[in-house]
């Protein structure tokens, strides 16, 4: 419902990219660094999903939340002895618990906005545009239609689904945009090129939508190519096996963690001819 069509559309484009274009603009067209209003941008698509709101770049609660997004995504990337000597998962190493303090803040955060939201839904005010409305509304259904898996639907499975929204979706898209914006500067002639497409395709009269992807297939091999050579989290997120079970004729006890090294997939010189190089 949220992640794509009209819905996602409306949102990047009426909502959250005036505001990115306020903020360009006010630098007057002198050089600044893109990533904190990359951030504003992202951030704004996801807390207007997820919340409902929108944000101006300095906003306190907009700067509380990228701050405690950072926090946790610090204590994550950096890595963790925990991650691959299931012992240490036990000891409260100083990497654990900056990892544990940072996860509470930002779950505090999101139970906030929950329980504002439930205030609204409780005086009868169902009509809220959000992720978190939209499960609330959910939940107040399958419990009056009696349905026996209602009390499952808890605080924490909508915190955990709103935590997902910005953890998955916002680091990782504002990376993946400062890399393009990098890789577009380095190499102007695929930046003209990307520009001549749009202004061919789309013209300048309108904003360009999720629609318009199978006609701009430049733009799109433009953005593969940043994905491929610039891996956002080069061995994915940790999983496990729930079972055992076997791959290419490895056998994998079950409880096993797994790790794809996708990093490896996208360098390998057997599929990418020359796979440093920027080849859209």
């Amino acid at each position: 419902n949220y992640a794509s069509g009209e819905k996602l559309g409306d949102i990047v484009s009426k909502d959250a990219f005036p505001r990115f274009k306020k903020a360009v603009a006010e630098k007057k067209g002198e050089a600044f660094y893109p990533s904190p209003l990359i951030s504003l941008l992202v951030g704004n698509v996801i807390a207007t999903i997820c919340f409902g709101k929108k944000y101006e770049l300095d906003d306190p609660e907009f700067m509380r939340i990228v701050h405690t997004l950072d926090e946790v995504n610090n204590a994550f990337g950096n890595g963790h002895v925990a991650d691959f000597l299931p012992i240490f998962r036990c000891i409260p190493t100083r990497g654990i618990t900056r990892l544990k303090r940072a996860m509470k803040e930002w779950l505090q955060l999101i139970q906030h906005n929950i329980d504002e939201q439930k205030m609204e839904f409780n005086k009868g005010n169902t009509g809220i545009k959000s992720l978190i409305g939209d499960i609330l509304r959910i939940q107040k259904e399958a419990f009056l239609a009696g349905d026996e898996q209602a009390d499952q639907l808890t605080d924490i499975n909508v915190r955990q689904t709103v935590s997902n929204m910005f953890v998955a979706g916002l680091d990782t898209t504002i990376n993946s945009l400062d890399w393009a914006i990098a890789y577009l500067t380095y190499y102007p002639r695929v930046q003209e090129k990307v520009h001549q497409e749009i202004d061919d395709i789309i013209g300048h009269n309108r904003f360009p939508m999720l629609a318009d992807k199978v006609s701009l297939p430049y733009c799109e091999a433009v953005i593969r190519e940043v994905l491929r050579i610039r891996t956002i989290i080069p061995f994915a997120v940790p999983h496990a096996t729930t079972c055992n079970t076997s791959v290419g004729g490895y056998q994998i006890p079950k409880d096993s963690w797994i790790w794809c090294n996708l990093w490896n997939v996208h360098m390998d010189e057997n599929h990418w001819e020359h796979p440093n190089e920027f080849r859209p």
